[in-house]
């Protein structure tokens, strides 16, 4: 597997981590619009929307049902990467890659945390790139 394809590979965490948030997001707006069908999420009153609660419930199942498969995705991947990860040798690489891939954090955060320069943590995760297998 080329650099490109392992970065893809990690990057999916990311991917499926930010739908899961969307979903989180979507489930909250379609409760505050239940909790106040006046107002939606643009301020401005709307006419009122005379579902029954049992219809509520049943959509709201079917959100949180579709949010709690994609939390198994991530976590299934997660744990997949950490395991990748735990056979790397060098710590270093270890942390760049799990900040990098799991937290999601920027090069100059990184960076920051491990009190090196930016080129260090590029130099580092290049390296940590090569070694990890996939």
């Amino acid at each position: 597997m080329n650099i490109g394809q392992k970065k893809d590979y990690l990057n999916r965490f990311g991917t499926e981590y930010d739908r899961l948030q969307r979903m989180n997001d979507h489930i909250e707006s379609f409760r505050l619009n239940k909790m106040y069908p006046s107002m939606s999420q643009d301020g401005m009153p709307h006419a009122h929307n005379n579902d029954d609660l049992s219809s509520y419930a049943v959509k709201l199942l079917e959100l949180e049902a579709k949010r709690d498969k994609q939390q198994a995705v991530c976590q299934n991947i997660m744990k997949d990467i950490l395991l990748k990860l735990s056979k790397l040798d060098d710590t270093r690489e270890i942390t760049v890659l799990d900040l990098r891939y799991i937290y999601m954090m920027g090069y100059e955060e990184i960076a920051e945390i491990l009190k090196v320069s930016k080129r260090t943590v590029l130099r580092i995760l290049d390296r940590a790139l090569k070694n990890i297998v996939i």
